[in-house]
């Protein structure tokens, strides 16, 4: 499969795996017991968690000259953020859609030119 494919067929699935909570969430169709995990965070977390995903989605895509644990680090910290973004929803509903849709252009559009304009900057020869 081409590359270009692949990134639309995973670009698709992480925009419909969105849609898909929201909808299940208008619905009421969550059920109580992940509802219970938002109960016991204090509000707080729950901005923190919204502010760091693009972060943490930087850190763990992007070519920057990391640790690999570093990298491992932010990768699971940017999964379980990615993950409570349905709890979130519910507390900053407006935020949440506004840095999902950021996370999707971030993903699929900046990181990408920003790894190829890294990439380009590197195989150009110093200037002497």
């Amino acid at each position: 499969m081409p590359k270009a494919n692949k990134t639309l067929w995973i670009a698709v699935g992480i925009f419909l795996a969105f849609v898909a909570w929201i909808c299940l969430e208008a619905a009421g169709a969550v059920p109580e017991r992940v509802k219970w995990i938002a109960v016991g965070l204090p509000e707080w977390a729950f901005a923190v968690n919204i502010g760091l995903a693009p972060i943490l989605a930087g850190l763990a895509s992007s070519n920057i000259a990391i640790r690999a644990e570093l990298r491992l680090l932010s990768f699971i910290l940017l999964l379980v953020s990615i993950s409570m973004f349905g709890l979130c929803y519910r507390r900053h509903p407006v935020i949440t859609l506004i840095i999902g849709a950021f996370l999707y252009l971030e993903a699929f559009w900046i990181i990408p030119r920003w790894n190829a304009r890294h990439r380009n900057s590197e195989s150009v020869p110093p200037k002497s």
